[in-house]
């Protein structure tokens, strides 16, 4: 009867170390699932504190106002080529990404970062401007330069800045992240220089507008008046894009650029400061694969319209 006993109570004591190996299982595949949940928790809440403002809707709140996201996407799913804009609200402070968001030419739109450059960086600093450079005063290159969209004096102040060098400096001052540099002298079969095929983004071209426009650690206000007055002032047939929809009376500081880079596949962007009756934005907006300048210039004035019309003030 005792070695009955003695094996029950072997018995009971093997169910409990069995029962308890269960329960502590169980505790830990519970703590292991509550860690891994806060683990994914913490690597969202990470990635959406990483993540840069133009790739997501708002800066500081989900926005309760869509218009800006219904209007632009619908101007964009009618159109052919690849487009991305970028925008800033400077009303609300809000910003929205569309489309791919990959590194495009910039064309003529470097123009502006040309202009940046040379207003910047001082007399002194580039050897280009001594000798036959310095009597042709690169200043009153600039107006040319923005106004007309002048590749000529472009070539000029792109060896005064020192080329792809001195533009990577700039750009390197004022945050720009994703603006590559090219040093060809003819690229890609364009008449011109390396300038034209300077790979960017809408969101760094946003950024050297906010440079241009709102208080700057590198550009002066002198400086930014300079520029921003050039670009108000641009020729009427280069006023479009970040123009589009927008009635007389409104500020407009803007700088388009275009150039065919083969068969069919034409680059075509508008970079622009949007200011009166109720309105005060950025944009940038960059096409590629475009048949011809035209259709790109439709689909950059489709946008300007859409952007217009939904940044206004609530009815």
């Amino acid at each position: 009867m005792a070695q009955r006993g003695r094996h029950a109570s072997v018995k009971s004591h093997r169910r409990m170390q069995v029962l308890s190996f269960f329960v502590v299982t169980l505790v830990v595949l519970g703590l292991v699932s509550v860690t891994a949940a806060v683990t994914v928790l913490s690597t969202s809440r990470s990635t959406l504190a990483v993540v840069p403002k133009h790739h997501v809707n708002r800066p500081h709140k989900i926005p309760t106002d869509p218009r800006v996201v219904v209007a632009v996407s619908a101007a964009l799913a009618s159109r052919p080529g690849v487009t991305e804009v970028a925008v800033r609200d400077l009303v609300t402070g809000r910003s929205w990404l569309f489309g791919p968001s990959g590194p495009q030419m910039t064309a003529s739109m470097v123009k502006v970062d040309i202009a940046a450059t040379l207003l910047t960086m001082g007399p002194a600093h580039s050897p280009a401007t001594k000798g036959t450079v310095a009597q042709l005063d690169p200043l009153t290159l600039l107006k040319p330069m923005i106004q007309n969209s002048d590749n000529a004096a472009t070539d000029v102040l792109w060896n005064v800045i020192g080329g792809p060098d001195g533009l990577a400096a700039f750009n390197n001052r004022i945050g720009l992240v994703s603006t590559g540099t090219n040093h060809c002298t003819y690229c890609m079969g364009s008449p011109f220089p390396g300038w034209g095929i300077t790979p960017s983004t809408p969101t760094d071209q946003l950024t050297l507008l906010a440079n241009l426009v709102l208080p700057s650690k590198v550009v002066s206000a002198a400086n930014q008046a300079t520029i921003l007055q050039l670009m108000e002032h641009v020729v009427p047939d280069q006023r479009w894009g970040a123009s589009g929809g927008v009635p007389t009376g409104v500020t407009v500081a803007l700088k388009n650029g275009w150039v065919p880079l083969g068969s069919f596949r034409w680059q075509v962007n508008s970079l622009g400061w949007v200011h009166g009756a109720g309105r005060n934005y950025l944009v940038a907006m960059m096409s590629a694969q475009n048949s011809n300048k035209e259709v790109g210039v439709a689909t950059l004035n489709a946008i300007g319209t859409a952007l217009w019309g939904a940044l206004g003030p609530k009815p």
